[in-house]
C-alpha cells in the first residue's frame, strides 16, 4: 500500500507540473492574442498524455538526474506537449511526422 501511495503522489507531482507548463503556454497564447480563449480540455489532455510518458521513465530519470532538473523537465514537457497536441491533432499530420522521423533515421544510417 505504501508503494501505491508513493506512485500516486509521484504521478500527481508530474501531472501538476506538466499541467502548469501547458497552462502557462495557453495563457501566453491568449495574452498575445494567438487564441481567443483558454482551451482547458486541450490543456488537461496534453498534460495527461505527457505525464504518462514521463511517469513511465521516471524511475530511470530520477536515478540519473537531480529532483530540480526533473521538475524543470516536467514543466518544459508540459510546454512542449501543448504545442505538439495543437500541431499534430489529426492523423494525417501525425503520419507526416512519422515519415520525417524515418527519413532522418535513414539519413543517419547513411552517415555511418
Amino acid at each position: 500500500m505504501n508503494i501505491f501511495i508513493k506512485n500516486v503522489f509521484l504521478f500527481f507531482f508530474i501531472y501538476s507540473f506538466c499541467f502548469l507548463g501547458a497552462f502557462s503556454k495557453d495563457l501566453l497564447d491568449a495574452f498575445l492574442n494567438k487564441t481567443s480563449n483558454i482551451l482547458i480540455v486541450k490543456i488537461l489532455l496534453s498534460a495527461f498524455f505527457i505525464s504518462i510518458i514521463i511517469y513511465g521513465f521516471s524511475e530511470w530519470i530520477l536515478i540519473k538526474l537531480p529532483c530540480r532538473f526533473f521538475t524543470a523537465l516536467c514543466y518544459t514537457s508540459g510546454l512542449v506537449s501543448f504545442e505538439l497536441f495543437a500541431k499534430y491533432n489529426n492523423t494525417e499530420e501525425f503520419i507526416n511526422l512519422i515519415k520525417k522521423y524515418e527519413k532522418l533515421k535513414n539519413f543517419c544510417k547513411k552517415l555511418k
